[in-house]
């Protein structure tokens, strides 16, 4: 079964909160200036009371509603991973989850020619030969020679090279959260989110893009993340994508950050050194099968024997 990744943000502070957690935001004089008679003695006070006003980091776990979308469509969770330290503990968590894909397996059917007989008015002969196993991965190389040689018109420079794309994930602002990275739907918060994070959700179910990391882009004096910003490296197709991820390990090329990604491509010297071998291209192979059309016995059978009634005299 195919599978595809998702990365999503569950907002964490784990710690109860004291005195240490709190500051003051306001103070303001409850009771203004005057003179008060205390135990027989007058006393002249600018402010006889003050009210202040405190924000302090709450002792609570609030979790993103799309972690239970993704849970409740047969999701599991591969990683967790820290984004927020603070000095009261984990404030920010990245959760990474993997989903069955939405689409069903491919099935191609194919025509077995081992050991067929054609035959044309009595006469017969074998028109069998092995299958062809590597039907596959020669259709997906035969790709990644047209992807190069569009890659090439574009740019001359560097082929298979990413564009940086970003969206954000909002716990709270002033029309509550939204979440920008969710590719299953634009239910949540659709009227802030970009065109760029739309196209982005477009790219990501298309399997085009690389996610890099997560970084934190908005917290308040606390530490306490408010808006969490996920940086993609985005490609002309999924097959790009796929060269890209195989190829960056053996050029010994990493992404870079989530705040400065490395989105560039190959030099032609990187990809005339690449080893297309080696590379897992099993991802692209189910997309080279659907596209090929399916052969019915029975119609070649009778085009075989059409033609052969055209060639003889």
């Amino acid at each position: 079964m195919r599978a595809f990744i998702l990365v999503v943000a569950l907002f964490v502070t784990s710690v109860d909160a004291v005195a240490g957690d709190c500051r003051n935001i306001s103070t303001v004089c409850a009771e203004g200036p005057e003179t008060r008679v205390i135990n027989g003695l007058e006393v002249y006070r600018e402010c006889w009371r003050y009210h202040s006003e405190y924000e302090c980091l709450a002792a609570e776990t609030v979790e993103h509603q799309y972690c239970a979308e993704l849970r409740s469509r047969g999701c599991s969770q591969l990683s967790s991973a820290c984004i927020s330290p603070s000095d009261y503990g984990c404030l920010t968590y990245e959760q990474t989850y993997e989903c069955p894909s939405d689409q069903p397996p491919v099935e191609q059917a194919v025509l077995d020619c081992g050991g067929q007989l054609f035959c044309l008015e009595g006469s017969c002969f074998d028109t069998g030969y092995p299958p062809n196993t590597n039907m596959g991965r020669v259709g997906a190389m035969l790709s990644v020679m047209e992807a190069l040689s569009d890659e090439l018109a574009v740019d001359t420079v560097q082929v298979f090279k990413g564009e940086d794309r970003r969206c954000g994930i909002s716990l709270f602002d002033a029309v509550g959260a939204h979440n920008c990275c969710s590719v299953s739907g634009w239910a949540e918060g659709v009227f802030e989110c970009s065109f760029n994070e739309k196209l982005l959700a477009d790219l990501r179910k298309a399997q085009r893009c690389h996610h890099v990391g997560t970084y934190c882009s908005n917290k308040d004096w606390l530490g306490v993340c408010w808006v969490n910003t996920q940086t993609h490296c985005c490609f002309n197709s999924k097959l790009s994508r796929i060269i890209a991820e195989q190829g960056r390990p053996q050029l010994g090329k990493g992404w870079g950050s989530a705040t400065n990604p490395d989105c560039s491509g190959f030099t032609m010297e990187e990809v005339a050194s690449l080893d297309f071998d080696a590379m897992d291209l099993s991802e692209f192979y189910a997309d080279v099968i659907a596209s090929m059309p399916t052969l019915n016995a029975d119609d070649l059978q009778n085009h075989m024997t059409d033609r052969m009634t055209q060639q003889m005299p």
